[in-house]
């Protein structure tokens, strides 16, 4: 429609021949939101609403294979936006810096939010009286510039950094159905505090658990892959993950290495869900609920 969004056709032209039919692709430019195509032939005019995807931003973001190593998972609540940066500090272990809310610029095409480093208590006995949230260390933007270009600017402990983030595909193309299971994940409000971000593409989860460690700080656990083990049971193996130093600096690649640390497995009941693990050879169980934002 004239003097809304832009879009291509192809073909230019096309013939229906003796079939009657003729197809054409519309492409609409990067830009998310609910399209109008609008149809004319001879008198007739028709339009035809093209709803946006309920979650366009929700999905698993990096740096492509140059900067393998550390990423950002981006859970979308209708117009909020909850997103957790996984990195490595100064020694090379796995901390995480989260986005728990923002706001929208003006032109929608900007989403902008103070970022926390939690400390806590060990995952192995957590207790949510132990979280201390703390003042902000920062903030990020993420500037959705396409579907699929996205750019990180963020400001912590005063340094500051500009990364260009693309969505990390993960997901082997499944025609099957598959229920929805990406979301952010809790143990609720007595567990406040950490929690697992499950990422879905087709019939295959990431997860990443960003939690504490022995000493309270901050680190993850990498769910990369997985098998179903029937139709609501997923379950995979866990990796801890150790890189090059992000703040504020140029990324090293070469440094990043993981270690297979144990299994986990997810039974999944509607909303909720046990999350069932073993790290480092210790075990444990969790109930879990989609986290509300």
């Amino acid at each position: 429609v004239a003097g809304t969004a832009s879009a291509t056709i192809s073909p230019g032209s096309a013939n229906s021949g003796d079939r009657g039919t003729v197809t054409f692709t519309v492409t609409p430019d990067a830009r998310i939101g609910d399209y109008e195509l609008e149809f004319q032939f001879r008198n007739r005019v028709q339009r035809l609403a093209v709803a946006a995807p309920a979650a366009p931003w929700q999905d698993l973001w990096w740096a492509g294979e140059g900067e393998n190593g550390w990423g950002m998972s981006v859970v979308q609540h209708r117009d909020m936006l909850f997103s957790v940066i996984y990195v490595y500090d100064e020694a090379g272990k796995p901390t995480w810096y989260v986005m728990a809310g923002g706001k929208w610029d003006d032109a929608h095409a900007a989403f902008t939010g103070p970022l926390h480093a939690p400390k806590g208590a060990p995952y192995t006995a957590y207790d949510a009286h132990d979280l201390v949230v703390g003042m902000p260390v920062g903030s990020a933007t993420l500037a959705f510039n396409g579907a699929n270009d996205v750019t990180l600017d963020y400001t912590i402990d005063g340094k500051s950094g500009h990364k260009k983030v693309t969505r990390q595909l993960f997901g082997a193309a499944d025609p099957s159905a598959a229920p929805s299971y990406g979301d952010m994940w809790w143990g609720g409000p007595a567990q406040n505090g950490w929690g697992i971000a499950l990422l879905q593409q087709h019939r295959t989860l990431f997860g990443v658990w960003f939690t504490y460690d022995a000493h309270g700080d901050a680190t993850w656990l990498a769910m990369p892959t997985g098998t179903w083990a029937g139709s609501t049971t997923y379950e995979g193996r866990m990796y801890r993950a150790s890189g090059a130093a992000w703040l504020g600096k140029a990324y090293d690649s070469a440094v990043f290495t993981t270690a297979d640390v144990g299994f986990f497995r997810f039974r999944f009941a509607g909303d909720a869900a046990i999350f069932e693990y073993q790290v480092d050879g210790k075990g444990g169980t969790a109930a879990l609920s989609r986290t509300p934002f």
